[in-house]
C-alpha cells in the first residue's frame, strides 16, 4: 500500500477535522477507509472534477430495488481503492420507507480486516 496522507474527515459530520484551529490527517488503514466511505456517499455525476465517479443511486438504484447490482458497483468501487486488497464480507440493509441503506462491509488492508459500518440517505 502506497504512503498516503489525507485530511481527517469526521464520519459522522463529513467535514475536515481540527484540533485547536490545526487541521488533522490521517494515515494507514484509517486512511483507505475514509476513501471508501467518501466513495460510497458520492453521488454520480457531483464531483465536477470527475463526473463518472460515484453511484448512481438517482438514476440507476431507486426504485428499482436490484440488489444485485448495487452489492456489484459496491464490489467494484470498494476493491478499485488503493490499499484494498480484498472484501471480507459485504452486506446491506434497505429501508425504502426511510429512504436509508446501511452497508457492513469488511475490508482487508494491511493483512488486518477492518469494519466499515455506512448510512447512506437518499
Amino acid at each position: 500500500m502506497a504512503g498516503y496522507l489525507d485530511f481527517e474527515v469526521d464520519s459522522q459530520k463529513n467535514d475536515i477535522t481540527a484540533q485547536n484551529g490545526i487541521l488533522s490527517f490521517t494515515g494507514g488503514a484509517s486512511e483507505v477507509l475514509q476513501r471508501i466511505r467518501t466513495r460510497i456517499r458520492i453521488l454520480k455525476g457531483e464531483w465536477f472534477l470527475n463526473t463518472e465517479a460515484g453511484i448512481p443511486y438517482f438514476t440507476e438504484i431507486l426504485g428499482k430495488k436490484d440488489t444485485d447490482y448495487l452489492t456489484l458497483l459496491l464490489r467494484q468501487i470498494i476493491t478499485a481503492t488503493d490499499g484494498v486488497e480484498s472484501i471480507s464480507s459485504l452486506s446491506k440493509i434497505t429501508n425504502y420507507a426511510q429512504r436509508i441503506t446501511t452497508f457492513n462491509i469488511k475490508v482487508v488492508i494491511q493483512g488486518r480486516i477492518y469494519e466499515l459500518n455506512e448510512n447512506v440517505e437518499v
